[in-house]
């Protein structure tokens, strides 16, 4: 029996989102002075790296690196492991980059993306703020941190600290509102705080403004309508999110609870 895929995580969706030229700049030069032998090296990782040949790439970027430790070479075996899946050593050699050059900005927000995959979202978003701190313009990060603001939300949720999770979220928003993620999870977390016009003003949001994510929003508009006590809004809005890929599972076991609640008689006062 084949086991079911799980559904791509918010952070996933996010990474996807992006054109490939905004995760990752690739291959900026060494400078002539550095040592020729470790300036081949590099750019015959390069070349294997453009080729798709990320472990390839990797083996010619530790043989510069034996030569000649360079924040640039780093940067580009960084980014090679990061392709290659290997997403702890990738951090550790973009952590190696700024090590050698505080003012990389590249270095953190490669720092930043290893910590989000890796699902520290704490520590991506304090390497995303300093990667805009020393780049203001670098538009990949500001939405990284977007992103790793929206995840911190999502775990709040689940510690149970819906208020600590709403000005999270708040924050992801407004920083980008063209997210929709972080729209859900605000509207998850004002639905726990029962606050139910602001839940349902932010799923409404992206369903108006997200096609792709509408299906998401009726689920978190149908856990806004429970929670409030009115079933007939809930068992609409999960009927809405049943044939979403993520979680139109979950919108039907909420439906039938629905149907049992709405099938148990009620007991007559004594």
């Amino acid at each position: 029996m084949k086991r079911k895929r799980k559904p791509p995580s918010l952070f996933t969706l996010f990474l996807r989102s992006l054109p490939p030229a905004l995760i990752f700049v690739i291959s900026f030069p060494l400078a002539a002075q550095e040592n020729p032998e470790a300036r081949k090296l590099y750019q015959e990782g390069n070349r294997k790296f453009n080729d798709g040949l990320f472990e390839d790439a990797v083996r010619k970027y530790d043989q510069a690196l034996g030569i000649e430790r360079h924040y640039a070479i780093y940067y580009q075996r960084g980014l090679a492991l990061r392709k290659a899946e290997r997403h702890a050593a990738s951090l550790e050699s973009f952590r190696e980059a700024v090590s050698l050059h505080r003012d990389f900005a590249l270095g953190w927000y490669g720092m930043a993306t290893a910590f989000a995959v890796l699902g520290r979202h704490d520590s991506a978003v304090s390497a995303y703020e300093k990667a805009l701190a020393l780049d203001p313009r670098l538009e990949p990060a500001r939405k990284g941190l977007t992103a790793a603001r929206t995840m911190q939300a999502l775990a709040l949720i689940d510690s149970g600290d819906a208020r600590s999770a709403a000005e999270t979220a708040r924050k992801a928003c407004g920083a980008d509102s063209t997210f929709p993620q972080a729209h859900l999870v605000l509207a998850r977390a004002l639905g726990r705080l029962g606050d139910v016009e602001g839940s349902v003003r932010e799923a409404e949001y992206v369903i108006r403004n997200h096609p792709a994510f509408a299906r998401d929003a009726w689920y978190e508009l149908g856990l806004t309508y429970e929670a409030a006590g009115d079933l007939e809004g809930a068992a609409r809005a999960f009927t809405e999110a049943l044939n979403s890929p993520r979680v139109g599972e979950n919108a039907n076991r909420r439906l039938r609870r629905i149907d049992s609640l709405r099938n148990t008689p009620k007991r007559e006062s004594e």
